[in-house]
């Protein structure tokens, strides 16, 4: 059994939790007094806000097996009611501060919504959710009250068809409209106040009014055609994309923007928010729901005239011209979204850098990031700088970019640590590890759904043994991932634009892995490395996030520098890879890093022990055999004799093992080891290969 660590009334009170039971009276965050549920577009529940004694407030979201997790993770937020707000698509919206108001504004027969989180914790989707409505805010009686109700109205300026800030007269201090209407006030009062108080305006803008779609008596491709005009007029800037053939939006996630391929419940949602739907019965006009055919139509046939977006970055980056990406929003060309949190100013960065700027990037990277990092060899290092600048020009590459296998003789040399700094300073955050497995549909799903999210940089931590993925090979060399999204059946396609970065100790690897990696390996030669002191910068990962804006300043100017000179070419190059070495390796070398891409043969002999262990099989068969024509029988013979290329014969019953020798001799046919080539043919009598050492010149 395994042990949590806890006593057993913590483990009790943690149970009761996830199964959504009332916690006793001192439990964690009080007794749930009352609770607060959060549904999509179609009724799903995504998550709850509880509040216990006092005011303590948490948050849960659904486990997916009947239980809750206590935090929202990347659970996506949205506005409280969100399936009425949908329901009742013509009637006035009126904001709030906290869902208890909402619920008692709901009571009274209005609609009303809150955010999650309370003041200051509006999100960009929230606003989108109200599109063409006309919206009053409430706001509670003191200053974060007021500051959040003019963040809202902000937000919804040219969104909203109307938006008023109605202030309660009488409103005792951090009073709330259920104070106001416990106070002896009416929901008459408060339409009357609604009524006298003048919209909203920025700079004397008002939003114009929603337009009408009529859904009978016409044919569906008018409604269908109608539909695609309005989107289209409205989407300017653009909210709605096509992503991997998708119909798709941003939502807001906890470190920014997230692409959401939309579903058909979300694609109702954004036509409600769009227009009033109406019928039109002998000349009288009344309120009607989209049509589930015009969603399903939006969702399965996404127009040429939407922007295309394959990713959402936090950084500048390179576009394929070698513009430099910088200024917050969506760029067509670069079909990616960049998004600045506000907390990154990075200086400007010269259209030439000159030789000491670009001295200057190359030590503040080399002589302090990479410092400690006990690099086996020059071109190590230089294949560590090669994963840091690789987000910053991955749209400059046509074609597909290695793996970059972080490797040690030893735990605790500094792998994790290295990948973690380079997603720190690509992303401005720590990396988000995964592993892969040998089940190889685990592996697909799991890539598929790396893919599907745009990030720029995927770890596959700690690898055990050996990395013999078909479906991780397959990834690295293509452009273009194709799949079928979790629970749906249409195929879709991601474009494959990640730095993919490894780390193992002394990991084994196929051929088909291996000359698809470059090595960065780290050799403390220390018995017991993650003792080591006296680092320049400890915490290393602290001093990265403080000196961020530094750090990507940095690697802009040394890709800028190569970018200004005109992207002189190397010699060097990698097969599978050669645009990618042509433009790393010019980056590099315009920068005076010397070690790009040696000491590579050196890697694949050491990393693929299987194809040495074939070598000397083969000079044994020789010996023996000559060019004979040899039965499979007779040569997993002459390796149970020698021990000789055990993992190709290895098992627990006779058939098996001649089975697996068989499949991996087939392996063999046409190979060349040395100065023979293994040859098959067929032996009619048994159906099945001989084989035989065909020498050949070198």
């Amino acid at each position: 059994m395994r042990s949590t660590g806890k006593n057993f009334k913590e483990v009790m009170l943690d149970l009761g939790e996830q199964l959504g039971v009332s916690l006793p009276g001192n439990g964690r965050g009080g007794a749930p007094t009352v609770m607060y549920t959060y549904r999509d577009e179609g009724g799903t529940i995504l998550y709850q806000v509880l509040r216990g004694q006092g005011k303590a407030f948490w948050q849960r979201r659904p486990d997916g097996s009947g239980g809750w997790i206590k935090n929202l993770g990347d659970t996506r937020r949205v506005l409280y009611r969100l399936p009425d707000l949908i329901d009742r698509p013509g009637e006035t919206v009126y904001a709030v501060e906290g869902e208890k108001d909402a619920d008692r504004l709901h009571a009274a027969g209005l609609i009303a919504t809150t955010n999650s989180g309370g003041a200051g914790k509006w999100k960009s989707s929230h606003s989108e959710s109200l599109r063409g409505r006309d919206v009053v805010i409430i706001p509670d009686n003191d200053v974060p009250g007021h500051d959040h109700s003019a963040q809202v109205a902000r937000a919804l300026d040219g969104v909203a068809s109307s938006v008023k800030i109605v202030e309660l007269p009488g409103l005792p201090d951090k009073g709330d409209v259920s104070d106001w209407l416990d106070a002896g006030h009416s929901i008459d009062d408060l339409l009357a106040l609604v009524e006298h108080t003048a919209p909203w305006t920025s700079g004397g803008v008002v939003a114009a009014p929603r337009p009408q779609i009529q859904v009978n008596d016409r044919q569906m491709r008018e409604i269908f055609d109608e539909t695609w005009t309005v989107l289209l007029a409205q989407n300017d800037p653009p909210a709605l994309f096509v992503s991997s053939g998708s119909l798709a939006r941003l939502v807001d996630g906890d470190a920014g923007p997230v692409i959401q391929h939309l579903d058909e419940p979300a694609t109702f949602g954004v036509l409600a928010y769009m227009a009033d739907w109406v019928r039109n019965s002998g000349g009288k006009i009344s309120d009607a729901k989209p049509l589930k055919d015009v969603a399903r139509h939006i969702l399965s046939t996404p127009h040429p005239n939407l922007p295309k977006l394959d990713a959402v970055v936090s950084t500048p980056v390179f576009d394929a011209t070698g513009h430099l990406v910088d200024k917050p929003g969506y760029h067509r060309d670069g079909r990616l979204w960049l998004h600045r949190d506000g907390g990154t100013s990075i200086a400007p960065v010269p259209a030439t850098p000159s030789d000491d700027e670009r001295r200057l990037a190359l030590g503040l990277i080399q002589d302090n990031l990479f410092c400690d990092f006990p690099f086996a060899a020059k071109s190590d290092k230089a294949h560590a700088l090669a994963a840091l600048l690789l987000p910053f020009v991955r749209r400059m590459i046509n074609g597909p970019t290695p793996i970059h296998l972080i490797e040690a003789p030893t735990p605790g040399s500094g792998k994790s640590l290295l990948a973690d700094l380079v997603s720190i300073v690509a992303t401005g955050r720590s990396s988000e590890a995964t592993t892969v497995t040998k089940n190889e549909d685990e592996s697909r799903k799991k890539l598929t759904a790396i893919l599907s999210r745009g990030r720029p940089v995927v770890v596959i931590d700690n690898i055990h043994g050996g990395l013999e993925s078909a479906q991780l090979s397959s990834a690295i060399t293509a452009e273009l991932w194709s799949d079928r999204l979790l629970g749906k059946t249409q195929m879709v396609e991601f474009p494959n634009r990640a730095l993919w970065l490894v780390t193992g100790n002394n990991p084994k690897l196929t051929m088909e892995i291996a000359r698809r990696c470059i090595r960065i390996r780290l050799n403390p030669d220390a018995e017991q490395p993650w003792q080591r002191s006296g680092f320049k910068h400890d915490p290393i990962r602290t001093w990265a996030i403080g000196c961020r804006s530094g750090l990507v300043w940095a690697a802009l100017v040394i890709v800028q520098a190569w970018v200004a000179a005109g992207r002189p070419k190397v010699s060097m190059t990698l097969g599978s890879f050669e645009d990618w070495a042509v433009v790393i390796g010019g980056i590099l070398e315009h920068a005076g890093v010397k070690g790009f891409l040696e000491d590579t043969n050196t890697f694949y002999e050491a990393a693929d022990s299987e194809t040495g262990e074939w070598r000397a099989f083969i000079s044994a068969w020789h010996d023996r055999f000559g060019s004979k024509l040899v039965s499979p029988s007779d040569l997993m013979s002459l390796a149970e004799e020698g021990g000789h290329v055990p993992f190709a014969w290895s098992g627990i019953s006779e058939p098996s093992r001649r089975a697996k020798f068989g499949k991996a001799l087939s392996g063999l046919r046409d190979r060349k080891f040395d100065a023979f080539r293994v040859d098959a043919s067929r032996n009619q009598r048994r159906g099945s290969n001989d084989y035989r050492l065909v020498p050949v010149a070198s």
